[in-house]
């Protein structure tokens, strides 16, 4: 460590967030015990031991209007934090990802002197551009998501770097952690996993239409068993052959035949294990228009993103006619094109260890 280093403050917004952060957090005080580390984030940072000050959910939206829409519920949050941060003093502000408020924030910290280290930083490759003087000025370090990040981000004169994915680790660590609702499903049978999303939004806007797609499913291929994995706190209706577990979300996904999943970071989990997916994301009409107009690349889903080819099938606003022809023939026929390009992901993130030189990086 290049200066004594006692707090440090982790700011994850978004679901994603907290599982870098509980992993980092967990990095860092298995390097050093004595580290006070303070939070915004959810379950899985709380379990890493870590104070919890503010509960991300709370912070959580999902799209540019309904961000819009919750603008003074999370300045006042933001506020809530900042009050905190000028008591805590850390020496060391990690912001993971959720670039408006965390930006902000950075900008806030960086005037007390505070040492930034951005983790997972906005996706400016994608959207927002602008915002690429106030990451370079006000941050001193940025750990890259993904290899072509670190390019892109040095050529605007940020200090970027990438260290490889810890999911890598993290996904191989938990695979094969058994999930008890598998014992349920006969052997040789058809499964299509569904993933929704965690946020309500995402939940209220995806689930429906998966829900669509497995009554049409069961109706055309007998033997087919749907899991959805979501959080069983929501009211969920009882349709035969389909589970909704909280279960080891790995090793139902690594035993699935084809995911439907909200695109985002699940996507980049289903090509780590190397399953058949479709990402589809639907949003309200607001925010539709508003991204059709800020959001400058094509694609939209992490596996097709990192190898810049058509790799899984991507739906913007999809309808069951749009979605079903696609998914039964995915589930109904398997596809090792798919596969063999989806394992290529893997080989562009692999770098063993990233988490260990992720936290090292942090505290250097």
């Amino acid at each position: 460590m290049s200066a004594i280093v006692r707090k440090i403050f982790i700011s994850a917004g978004e679901p994603s967030g907290d599982l870098y952060g509980s992993l980092i957090a967990k990095e860092l005080l298995a390097i050093d015990q004595s580290l006070e580390i303070s939070c915004i984030g959810a379950d899985q940072l709380k379990e890493s031991g870590v104070n919890v000050i503010r509960n991300s959910q709370d912070l959580t939206t999902f799209g540019f209007y309904e961000g819009i829409k919750n603008y003074w519920r999370i300045k006042k949050i933001y506020q809530e934090v900042s009050d905190y941060l000028d008591s805590f003093r850390p020496d060391i502000f990690l912001p993971i990802a959720f670039g408006g408020f965390n930006l902000k924030l950075a900008r806030s910290m960086k005037k007390n002197k505070t040492k930034i280290v951005y983790f997972a930083p906005p996706q400016l490759w994608a959207w927002g551009k602008w915002r690429t003087k106030e990451l370079r000025k006000n941050t001193d370090k940025v750990i890259c998501l993904f290899p072509f990040e670190e390019k892109f981000f040095q050529d605007l004169g940020v200090k970027a770097i990438y260290l490889g994915n810890p999911l890598l680790d993290y996904i191989e660590s938990q695979a094969n952690k058994p999930a008890a609702v598998l014992n349920r499903i006969p052997k040789d049978s058809k499964i299509i996993t569904f993933m929704p999303g965690s946020r309500k939004e995402e939940i209220a806007r995806h689930l429906p239409l998966m829900l669509e797609i497995f009554q049409k499913l069961r109706d055309e291929i007998v033997e087919v068993y749907g899991l959805v994995i979501i959080d069983k706190s929501y009211s969920l209706p009882k349709i035969d052959n389909l589970f909704f577990t909280e279960e080891e979300k790995y090793q139902i996904m690594a035993n699935s035949n084809l995911i439907v999943l909200s695109s985002g970071t699940a996507s980049l989990e289903a090509a780590i294990l190397g399953v058949p997916h479709i990402a589809v994301y639907r949003l309200s009409l607001p925010t539709y228009l508003i991204a059709r107009a800020l959001v400058k690349i094509r694609r939209f889903s992490l596996p097709n993103i990192i190898l810049q080819e058509d790799i899984i099938p991507e739906f913007i606003q999809p309808k069951l006619p749009d979605l079903y022809p696609v998914v039964i023939k995915l589930i109904s026929s398997p596809n090792s094109i798919m596969k063999q390009k989806l394992s290529k992901v893997k080989e562009v993130l692999i770098r063993p260890g990233a988490i260990s030189r992720i936290a090292e990086q942090i505290l250097s």
